[in-house]
């Protein structure tokens, strides 16, 4: 049988957060969030020192853990798309003036479960290889990684930290406030069954999108939750939203990789609601914390929770 701290550990989600300064070494112009941007230059860096391009399994090199992971244990490969333990969020949005040489852009690096114990230190690694090389933008901003400037927080998320049920705590919250860092993109089924944009997510849209990134964490890199799921999501139908103050983002993205240019549509800013049941509040903490959405590989998807 295994023991108590054994079970406990199981049971439990590693998440580690490397906050850092990118400090730019040539000057140039960039686009208000440069998320996509660092997401290509690490995979780009981490796929080039694993040598990966021959087709072999990706699964244990730092490529394969942190942009190609195999799926959970007892799920057929490509039945569901495993989650991708990696967030590289900038701060957002960048100032519209060209920058300097010597300027500084934020940015956190969150991993979690078994590729957080190096993860956050590979990446910080492959930015700074990435940025002497390869640069950022049209005007191939180059940049290093302050090393002075990094700190590193870890945390471990039990499952007992998440509630299972909407009554097992009761009340509820007379105003939250949800506070974007990130544009966040989020698609819900048209009447005709294509997938589109939302424009003014309600809470509920949100608690959806953040028990999915943490029941597929929990699922790949600890145990499944025993959550209800769809009792939680039920709670959340009936939160009442104050007027919205969602701004809409929209943003140009070319892939390097396929040569295809397209717009990005999402949403920025905050929202409030009122009377939030209480249960829903560390879901909704927590999903922000990890990235939800689309793009979160690239910081997308990033907020916090505001109480009263």
């Amino acid at each position: 049988m295994l023991g108590e701290e054994e079970t406990a550990l199981r049971s439990s989600l590693r998440v580690e957060r490397l906050e850092l300064d990118l400090e730019t070494t040539s000057p140039g112009q960039l686009l208000p969030w440069i998320g996509p941007a660092l997401r290509g230059n690490v995979g780009d860096r981490l796929r080039e020192s694993c040598r990966c391009d021959d087709g072999r399994h990706l699964s244990n090199c730092p490529y394969g853990l942190l942009y190609d992971p195999s799926p959970a244990p007892g799920v057929p490969a490509g039945k569901v798309r495993p989650i991708r333990p990696l967030s590289l969020a900038p701060a957002f949005p960048l100032g519209s003036a060209p920058l300097r040489k010597g300027s500084r852009i934020r940015l956190a690096v969150t991993t979690f479960g078994a590729s957080s114990e190096r993860g956050t230190e590979i990446v910080a690694e492959a930015l700074d290889q990435a940025g002497r090389v390869r640069g950022l933008g049209p005007d191939q901003v180059q940049y290093k990684v302050d090393p002075n400037s990094i700190r590193l927080q870890s945390s471990l998320l039990q499952a007992s930290d998440l509630p299972d049920h909407p009554d097992e705590i009761s009340g509820v919250v007379p105003r939250l406030r949800i506070q974007l860092h990130a544009p966040l993109f989020l698609t819900t089924r048209s009447d005709s069954g294509r997938r589109v944009q939302q424009t003014d997510p309600a809470l509920s849209d949100l608690l959806r999108a953040s028990l999915r990134v943490l029941g597929a964490a929990f699922r790949m890199h600890a145990e499944p939750l025993p959550s209800d799921f769809h009792a939680l999501r039920t709670a959340a139908d009936p939160v009442h939203r104050i007027p919205s103050q969602w701004q809409p983002f929209e943003q140009a993205r070319w892939s390097s990789r396929t040569h295809h240019r397209h717009r990005m549509r999402g949403v920025q800013g905050s929202a409030v609601f009122s009377n939030v049941p209480w249960s829903l509040i560390p879901w909704l903490t927590w999903g922000g914390r990890l990235h939800a959405g689309t793009h979160r590989v690239a910081g997308a998807g990033a907020w916090t929770v505001t109480l009263g």
